[in-house]
């Protein structure tokens, strides 16, 4: 299924799409011949198909040139559709953008592949690399977009209305763009933090020791974290408030107010993540449930059923994301520029972010080999051949302990780390040289600080220094 602004579009087991809504613009009118499609992306007036050789057939609004394909229509694997641009996913992991590109949004930087996590801020992307640095793209008026040199060594990104962070190895926040109200001002001292959050015009920051600083736009009050200041584990900031998940599994919010987005329901406990919007929070249950409050003017609020095995949210404005953990997508809420047409094929994505208007999500193809089954070797990915393998990650689900098994065929410095899904580190199991044959780490659910790690999913992954990357789900169950 794929919905846009005023029309839907679904996949029939037959390879043809059936189309209904609104046709001022021909969006649902189907080409002829109505057969092979194997995935389908709605805009806000136009529509997409791909077909089973590779190509993308396009109909609908076109003034900005959204249903024109570029040449060559072949290679695609996977598309999305914007509200008034379009998005195909190459085989070899590229991605090609067309359409109204206003705010850049078609610019995908290069090199286009290799990232771990993304961040949706106004109307900005940032995106984590593989080798520490950020990729930055779309509406760049306050340097929001200009990542300050060195570009290395981030472990995390956030992304805020019109402001950037990115926090460092060393637990140092570099931040910038717009720095009204002071929210790229990183108070001092500027290091032990391990996670950031940027809101639309205030920053987070959560330091080693569980207590969170805050600073920016404080009209709110934003940035007046409620005492006990201590014992968080995770940090979210949404247009004019905050959330911090506590390591006891609740939930501690504050800020505005005004659609309730601070009234955490009952019973307040067993959050795992959490996620602040515009003017409404997510939270994930340990059970894999999601719990919304605050508006839901878009429905934004209203969790698709089944409401159940979700291991990541993201909130954007006025709509909701949240990742399954066999790798799917559920979207919903405000659809007007097509942020909750989820590309086709639905399946194989690693992370997830909500922006304002449109989304973002990390998916497996040519980048990382995922499985969810436990002990399952990885499918191969077609380049570089593959001389790396996770052979297997047992017992998972865990508690309090499992092994990583994994294969080299070639000798050389390779590094085994377990991320959240966000693509936090978490921890680092090993890092150094190791020779050909079987290897085993044990990861015994603490991070890097000796905190034991919430109950959630986690990517482990193993990467050598030419770049190769594997990568399996493992569950950690308290």
């Amino acid at each position: 299924m794929a919905a846009g602004s005023q029309h839907s579009l679904g996949l029939k087991t037959d390879g043809s799409i059936v189309a209904w809504g609104s046709n001022a613009s021909g969006q649902c009118s189907v080409p002829a011949p109505n057969t092979g499609f194997v995935a389908i992306a709605a805009g806000s007036q136009h529509s997409l198909g791909l077909k089973a050789d590779g190509s993308v057939v396009a109909w609908g609004y076109d003034p900005d040139g959204q249903c024109r394909v570029p040449a060559p229509n072949t290679g695609f694997v996977a598309l999305a559709a914007g509200f008034r641009h379009s998005l195909g996913i190459k085989a070899d992991g590229s991605v090609v953008g067309w359409g109204s590109n206003v705010y850049g949004q078609c610019n995908v930087p290069a090199p286009n592949a290799e990232c771990v996590a993304v961040a949706g801020g106004g109307s900005h992307w940032l995106g984590l690399r593989f080798d520490g640095s950020i990729a930055a793209w779309g509406l760049n008026v306050e340097g929001q977009c200009a990542v300050p040199a060195p570009n290395a060594d981030f472990t995390a990104a956030a992304a805020g209305g019109l402001h950037s962070l990115g926090l460092k190895s060393d637990g140092s926040i570099v931040a910038w763009g717009s720095n009204g109200s002071g929210r790229c001002t990183v108070p001092a001292p500027n290091l032990g933090f391990v996670a950031a959050a940027a809101g639309g015009s205030h920053s987070l920051g959560l330091r080693s020791d569980g207590s969170i600083v805050a600073w920016g736009d404080n009209t709110f009050r934003q940035c007046i974290v409620p005492v006990p200041n201590g014992g968080f584990a995770a940090i979210a900031a949404g247009a004019q408030h905050s959330l911090g998940l506590k390591e006891d599994g609740s939930v501690a919010a504050w800020g505005g107010n005004g659609s309730r987005q601070c009234d955490v329901p009952t019973p307040n406990a067993g959050f795992t993540a959490v996620s602040a919007g515009e003017d409404h929070s997510l939270g994930l249950k340990a059970d894999g449930s999601i719990v919304a409050w605050g508006s839901n003017a878009y429905g934004q609020c209203d969790v698709p059923s089944p409401n159940a095995g979700f291991v990541a949210v993201s909130a954007g404005g006025g709509y909701s994301l949240g990742l399954k953990a066999n790798g799917t997508v559920a979207a919903w809420g405000y659809n007007v520029e097509g942020q909750c047409d989820v590309p086709f094929p639905n399946f194989g994505f690693l992370a997830i972010a909500a922006g304002y208007g449109s989304s973002l999500g990390i998916r497996t193809e040519n980048l990382v080999s995922i499985e969810d089954h436990p002990e399952s070797e990885p499918h191969p990915v077609a380049d570089p051949p593959r001389a790396y393998a996770i052979t297997a990650v047992a017992p998972n689900p865990f508690n309090p302990a499992t092994t990583v098994s994994f294969d080299l065929q070639r000798p050389g410095r390779v590094s085994v780390t377990v991320h959240d899904l966000s693509g936090r580190r978490v921890r680092t199991l090993w890092s150094g040289e190791l020779g050909t044959g079987e290897h085993r780490v044990e990861w015994n659910g603490l991070d890097d600080r000796g905190l034991a790690a919430p109950s959630g999913v986690y990517l482990v992954r193993l990467e050598t220094a030419t770049g190769i990357m594997r990568a399996q789900k493992v569950t950690l169950a308290k």
